[in-house]
């Protein structure tokens, strides 16, 4: 029973010490970015706070358009992996770019959920 769960181990583990410090390359300054986030929202409520229930709740019901839109382009993302990753797997690296490109124009230009909701500054 032991020698199956060593095959399984040895089937899914990679053995390479490049491919995790790339790896680390990677997720270190995610994982400081995500940090660094969670303490400007935290240090936001607390400053927000002293001003009364009010504004906490005003604050929040802004939040939610801003994580409609990490969800929106979370979504875009994850959507674009399994196109790159289908495209990568077939050695076709010209549509790989092309699936990059399209992303990185949807994520960057797209007006965020609140303005396509018509709620944009136009109706100031």
């Amino acid at each position: 029973m032991g020698s199956g769960r060593n095959e399984w181990i040895d089937k899914f583990w990679v053995r390479d010490r490049g491919f995790y410090r790339n790896v680390l390359l990677i997720l270190i300054p995610i994982v400081l970015q995500s940090i660094i986030n969670q303490g400007v929202n935290m240090m936001d409520t607390v400053m927000v706070g002293k001003l009364g229930e009010a504004s906490i709740s005003a604050s929040s019901l802004a939040n939610q358009f801003y994580n409609i839109f990490t969800f929106l382009c979370m979504g875009i993302s994850a959507a674009g992996l399994v196109l790159s990753s289908q495209y990568f797997g077939a050695n076709d690296l010209r549509t790989v770019r092309r699936v990059f490109d399209l992303i990185c124009y949807n994520i960057t230009t797209r007006k965020p959920p609140a303005s396509q909701a018509g709620f944009s500054d136009s109706h100031i």
